[in-house]
């Protein structure tokens, strides 16, 4: 979007595909509130673009009617329940799930910390980019709040946005040694975060 090359077949295409995740994760809607902060940053001034989101969002409406009607009658009585909110997190009575999203949660505070403490260093054009980017982290730690059937696998879409601070963060520490202790500290996290859960 940044680039305001092909700026509207990126609007539809972005809300199109956040639409079509929402039929199977319902709360991934959510992120279409990152396409209407991209519309603001960059092409607000064609009233166009604001219409268009609403437009994605009707072509999927049609595409997902014909294929409860046609295919799965069933499945929209099961998508239905998915719009529910719960903030229910009982799944944390496994020792090993509490141990993984403690060891996610560590490393979480340190690349947001670093990418909001290192934000007003970055050079101006890219500091859209990194607005979205935080937005992103948080509207999927959201989706994790909010999600019913909650456990671990819905922070999968924090990932994006932490690996891009995670990106940032090592490229801004200048020692090679303190990089490469970081990036083997964390490594060996998320594989003893993984293995303990198997």
């Amino acid at each position: 979007m940044q680039s305001l090359i092909t700026p509207k077949e990126k609007i539809f295409d972005a809300s199109f595909w956040i639409f079509l995740a929402a039929v199977f994760h319902f709360w991934s809607i959510l992120f279409i509130l990152l396409v209407f902060v991209s519309i603001a940053l960059h092409v607000a001034r064609d009233y166009r673009n604001w219409i268009l989101p609403y437009i994605a969002l009707f072509t999927v409406c049609i595409l997902s009617v014909v294929y409860f009607l046609l295919v799965d009658q069933t499945y929209f009585e099961h998508w239905i329940q998915t719009t529910e909110l719960s903030f229910n997190f009982n799944y944390f009575t496994n020792k090993f799930q509490n141990i993984a999203i403690s060891i996610y949660a560590a490393v979480t505070a340190l690349f947001l910390f670093s990418q909001i403490v290192s934000y007003p260093s970055k050079p101006l054009v890219l500091h859209n980019s990194y607005k979205k980017i935080i937005i992103a982290f948080f509207i999927g730690f959201v989706i994790y709040l909010i999600s019913p059937g909650k456990n671990n696998s819905i922070l999968i879409y924090t990932f994006m946005p932490l690996a891009v601070m995670a990106t940032s963060y090592f490229e801004g520490v200048k020692i090679k040694w303190s990089q490469e202790l970081t990036a083997i500290i964390v490594l060996t996290l998320s594989f003893l975060s993984f293995f303990m859960q198997l």
